[in-house]
C-alpha cells in the first residue's frame, strides 16, 4: 500500500514540529502555533478538491505546488493530470492558478539574465531570492 513511500512524507513546517504532507493545509490545525495551516503552500491552493491519499474520506483543496509534481497526492491521481488543472502564461512563465483559466492570471516578474522562471509581482521584495535579483 505505501509501495512510493507515503507513510514517509513529513515535512518540518517549523523547526518544533514535523507534520505529515497530507496534513499540511487541510485546515485541521496539527502545530501548537498552528503553522501547518499557514505554511507556504497554503497561499495556493485549488479550487477544485480531492482526496488526499494521506488524509482518506476528507475532500479538500491541495496546494498549487502539488500539482504534477511526479507524486499522487489524490486518491484518484487527479492532481497529476495537467488536463484538469487551469493555467497561466506559457513555456517558462507558465503556471497554475488556483481557478479558471484567466481568473487569476497576471503579469509576472521574468527571472533576468536567460534564467528559467518567473516570480509572482505579490512576492516580489518579500526577502525570498527566488530567481536571485527581484528584492
Amino acid at each position: 500500500i505505501c509501495d512510493d513511500n507515503l507513510e514517509n512524507r513529513c515535512e518540518y513546517v517549523t523547526p518544533t514540529c514535523l507534520v505529515h504532507k497530507h496534513r499540511i493545509c487541510d485546515e485541521v490545525a496539527d502545530c501548537p502555533d498552528s503553522s501547518d495551516e499557514s505554511h507556504e503552500f497554503c497561499s495556493l491552493m485549488t479550487v477544485r478538491t480531492c482526496i488526499r491519499r494521506g488524509r482518506p474520506g476528507l475532500l479538500i483543496p491541495i496546494p498549487l505546488a502539488w500539482l504534477t509534481d511526479g507524486f499522487t497526492d489524490c486518491m484518484k491521481g487527479e492532481d497529476e493530470d495537467r488536463s484538469l488543472w487551469p493555467t497561466c502564461g506559457a513555456g517558462s512563465t507558465s503556471r497554475y492558478v488556483p481557478e479558471s483559466k484567466g481568473s487569476h492570471c497576471q503579469d509576472v516578474f521574468l527571472c533576468p539574465g536567460g534564467k528559467s522562471g518567473y516570480v509572482e509581482f505579490d512576492f516580489l521584495c518579500d526577502g525570498v531570492e527566488s530567481c536571485g535579483s527581484e528584492n
